[in-house]
């Protein structure tokens, strides 16, 4: 019972946290730490190149679909997971690119797992380490590494848990993740969160064009080949930083294999892109995973 006390008390803040962290105030706070930064530095043109990128964005027509929080589905979460499942909450850190965020809370029935590439240690932040095998790191590339274990947790812990968490570096869990399993659609074997701004990827593309994020040129011709093949406006997207797998899941097993087949095809480096084009290909809708 306390334990649930605490779970909850978790939660309400970490609303309370999101809530805030999206309001015009701290935005136009950001904005003004961001802008004096830049004019200490002597960056004059800053100002001007972001109202640039703003009004090119602003220019993408369906940017903006928020998604309503299901209170009732979310009060209905705060709670411990089963334990008598087993659970790892997994992450990778590759090239120093984000720093290990120590968890608020440890469930009981819940590993920690933190993949690093160079490290003598046997625990970092509260997670515990392991290498990154060699098969892997021969891909030579922090981006690839980081998303072959993102996309293939039955092979990372296939045999030794029922259910496998993936959460990004920049991720810090506050309460007991495990919970997050209930929401996953037997059928399919994976839970994301659903896109809360966007659901087309068309758009996406454009602005990571606009932006320069990713292979701008791999970008524009996964999306003129996704387009030949009739794939859908419209579609939906998924948030990608927490990844919920069922590991006894033959279905989840597949499209993961076929996420990371299209991800490495496309060469674009933005993997939000091809996984709703890897669940139209199979029969499936962005629904039936995102949550």
């Amino acid at each position: 019972m306390e334990t649930s006390k605490i779970i909850e008390a978790l939660e309400e803040l970490n609303m309370e946290y999101i809530v805030l962290s999206g309001s015009k105030e701290v935005e136009w706070a950001r904005e003004r730490i961001r802008l004096q930064n830049k004019l200490a530095e002597g960056i004059l043109w800053y100002p001007a190149a972001r109202i640039r990128r703003k009004r090119a964005l602003s220019k993408i027509p369906g940017k903006d679909h928020p998604v309503n929080w299901n209170e009732k589905q979310w009060k209905s979460l705060m709670h411990e997971g089963d334990p008598n499942k087993k659970y790892v909450v997994y992450s990778c850190i590759t090239g120093g690119y984000d720093r290990a965020q120590k968890p608020t809370y440890y469930s009981d029935h819940c590993d920690y797992i933190m993949f690093l590439n160079s490290s003598s240690e046997q625990s970092i932040n509260g997670w515990t380490v392991q290498q990154i095998p060699k098969h892997i790191m021969d891909l030579n590339d922090n981006s690839k590494i980081n998303r072959y274990i993102k996309m293939h947790p039955s092979e990372m812990f296939g045999g030794k848990y029922d259910f496998a968490i993936y959460i990004d570096g920049n991720v810090k869990p506050i309460t007991d993740l495990s919970v997050l399993c209930e929401l996953i659609n037997g059928n399919i074997g994976i839970a994301v969160h659903h896109h809360c701004h966007k659901d087309n990827i068309y758009d996406e593309i454009r602005v990571c064009n606009i932006l320069k994020k990713g292979n701008t040129d791999a970008l524009s011709h996964q999306g003129q080949r996704y387009r030949n093949e009739g794939f859908p406006e419209h579609f939906g997207m998924a948030e990608c930083n927490v990844i919920v797998t069922d590991l006894k899941s033959g279905e989840a097993n597949k499209i993961l294999r076929m996420w990371w087949e299209e991800f490495i095809h496309s060469n674009s480096g933005r993997d939000q892109i091809s996984l709703p084009y890897v669940l139209w290909k199979t029969g499936h809708k962005m629904e039936e995973i995102t949550t």
